[in-house]
């Protein structure tokens, strides 16, 4: 499974899914840039960030995850680029609520799904990261 994480994630989140025994890698692409940021190629400090939330969610899903922060802010770029090296059959994004999604993470799920020929669930996490649910809207691929 590949698991993309687009926000960041409280230490205690409890609607990441657990996975072990699964094939995973996480990957974190540089979602969380101001547009400020971003004209101004400001990345360092989203780079961290990202490779804090790929270990968090990692930790979370299963100790055997492979973890890889994206060195693009394009969601489903980042998906392309890590499904040539990662043979997933399901793809696994973890993202704000509506709403509170970032610009460069909106709508990520539901392009996802319509640009690749896997299976996509959506697990949504609150602002705070303290509570979140899946999103029952975001359609799976059979």
């Amino acid at each position: 499974m590949l698991v993309v994480v687009t926000t960041d994630v409280e230490p205690d989140e409890s609607s990441i899914p657990k996975l072990e025994g699964a094939n995973v890698r996480v990957v974190a692409p540089l979602a969380q840039l101001s547009r400020l940021q971003w004209l101004a190629n400001d990345e360092d400090g989203e780079r961290v960030a990202a490779a804090v939330r790929a270990d968090r969610v990692a930790n979370k899903v299963t100790a055997e995850a492979d973890t890889v922060a994206s060195g693009t802010d394009d969601v489903i770029l980042a998906i392309k680029d890590a499904l040539q090296e990662f043979a997933a059959d399901e793809i696994l994004i973890v993202t704000s609520r509506d709403g509170d999604e970032s610009w460069l993470e909106e709508g990520a799920a539901s392009q996802a799904v319509a640009a690749f020929d896997l299976p996509v669930a959506r697990v949504v996490v609150a602002a705070s990261g303290k509570a979140g649910d899946t999103d029952p809207g975001t359609p799976d691929r059979p």
